[in-house]
């Protein structure tokens, strides 16, 4: 859910830098100096947009010639099935039932963009809802991280994730009813603004401008829900960002891995880079 990437008033969170000082120029980076061989760490965003398809392109020498993948979640279709399940109210309560009529209303009209008919709204819950809205209307299926996939089965690659399906989804799960469903009124609020906010997203990642791109996230936290937004930036990002640095640790000691996560959480003092530098790597932006 690697994915839920990122676009959201709720989602950021500007980090200072500290020493020893990280270059934010750059979307791939060579990981290497504790024995292993070099591995590559990409940063990516969940677009079906060309130009940001063509960064496999770019990195494909390093990709090619790696012995594993990586990305922050297996994306094998079981466990895919078993995540749309996880979006789906249980009980005996329906979205409608939960959000009133006039709130909820406006969610199927806004998710029939999405190829969502109203029979499945009905039975999600506020938070997939609210994830959705925060997504870019979906016309091909194919987004960066599938196509990086789709490439390593190919070559007959190791394969991995960095995170399952369900401690994805436990981000949203531990909100209470009422916290979902201000999160999901503020995605509905700022929802007219989204496509221009997409869009400015991927010409700062076709940049590779890492603070760039985190300067511009946290002008979108104009939340009013203050406190929550500062709960859900810590799950989302600033906990996922210590789990992913520490379990890609096994990668990184067999040495000539590849892999690839959501670019925001590449910077910053809590990001994925400063964490591998105070374990002791070098950082070398490749691209």
């Amino acid at each position: 859910m690697r994915y839920w990437m990122n676009v959201t008033r709720v989602y950021w969170l500007l980090f200072l830098l500290v020493t020893p000082a990280i270059a934010q120029q750059g979307i791939l980076w060579k990981i290497d100096g504790k024995g292993a061989a070099a591995s590559y760490l990409l940063g990516t965003v969940h677009s079906e947009d060309p130009q940001v398809l063509q960064v496999a392109d770019a990195v494909k020498p390093q990709f090619d010639k790696a012995g594993s993948f990586t990305a922050e979640i297996d994306l094998n279709l079981s466990d895919s099935f078993t995540a749309a399940l996880s979006m789906l109210i249980q009980d005996d309560k329906d979205l409608a039932s939960i959000l009133g009529q006039a709130r909820y209303d406006k969610c199927v009209t806004l998710l029939a963009d999405y190829g969502v008919p109203e029979m499945m709204v009905r039975q999600l819950k506020p938070w997939a809802v609210m994830a959705q809205l925060s997504m870019p209307k979906p016309k091909t299926g194919e987004f960066l991280d599938r196509v990086l996939y789709d490439r390593a089965v190919e070559q007959d690659k190791a394969v991995y994730g960095l995170e399952t399906y369900a401690e994805q989804v436990a981000v949203f799960e531990t909100l209470s009813l009422e916290q979902q469903i201000a999160l999901l009124d503020d995605a509905l609020e700022n929802y007219p603004k989204l496509a221009g906010q997409l869009q400015t997203l991927i010409n700062l990642y076709r940049q590779r401008d890492l603070l760039a791109l985190q300067r511009f996230s946290e002008s979108l936290n104009n939340s009013k829900q203050t406190a929550l937004v500062d709960r859900f930036n810590q799950s989302l990002l600033i906990d996922r960002n210590k789990r992913m640095a520490e379990r890609m640790q096994v990668r990184l000691q067999e040495g000539n891995a590849f892999i690839a996560v959501g670019a925001l959480h590449l910077p910053g003092d809590a990001g994925i880079l400063q964490d591998l530098v105070k374990r002791g790597y070098h950082v070398t932006p490749v691209y």
